[in-house]
């Protein structure tokens, strides 16, 4: 089984249907939040026809507690736990993650949540973060990755963006009280 893995797109799916068309034939999508309305039109982009969505909600999607974001799936034989992560801490360490996926019993842990691609395949539970193919927050063009069950070995492959378009960048900071106050105190 072929699955792409990727988190926190936030409403630019233009890049997935490059990717589809590069990789090919993938038999699920695993979204970690952030939209979970782009895991569904994901679906419906051509060469996804039939092929399984799994998705969870993510901060901006309203989701604040782990039951409200995690879930459990099986697919190719293997046990994943897919969330978003920011209840488990994830911009600070990994541990809080990792004792639940153990305790959920599953073979791999995804996540979300830090634009930032992660993967550690030692131990017990493989832990992956796919980062962000829109809104990358380490240097990268953007980021997703690919895992394969074939030959029960649980495989797993990151990528950075490799196609046309310049490297997504975040808008200008909007106003607001420090901001102002800021300006306001140097002159500007």
């Amino acid at each position: 089984m072929k699955i792409l893995a990727i988190s926190d797109t936030h409403r630019k799916i233009s890049r997935v249907e490059t990717i589809v068309k590069k990789h090919g034939g993938f038999d699920a999508v695993f979204h970690m939040g952030d939209h979970l309305a782009d895991a569904e039109a994901i679906g419906r982009l051509p060469g996804m026809e039939g092929v399984q969505i799994e998705a969870v909600r993510g901060n901006c999607d309203g989701a604040m507690k782990p039951d409200e974001c995690t879930k459990i799936v099986e697919a190719g034989g293997f046990k994943f736990m897919l969330t978003h992560g920011h209840p488990y801490g994830v911009d600070y360490d990994l541990t809080h993650l990792y004792y639940a996926a153990r305790e959920a019993g599953v073979d791999m842990v995804l996540f979300g949540h830090t634009h930032r691609a992660f993967y550690d395949k030692g131990g017990d539970v493989q832990i992956l973060n796919p980062g962000s193919i829109s809104s990358p927050r380490d240097g990268s063009r953007g980021t997703y990755a690919v895992i394969n069950t074939e030959g029960r070995a649980l495989e797993c492959a990151t990528f950075e963006w490799d196609g046309p378009g310049d490297i997504p960048r975040r808008g200008k900071a909007r106003g607001g009280f420090l901001r102002r106050t800021f300006n306001d105190s140097d002159g500007q």
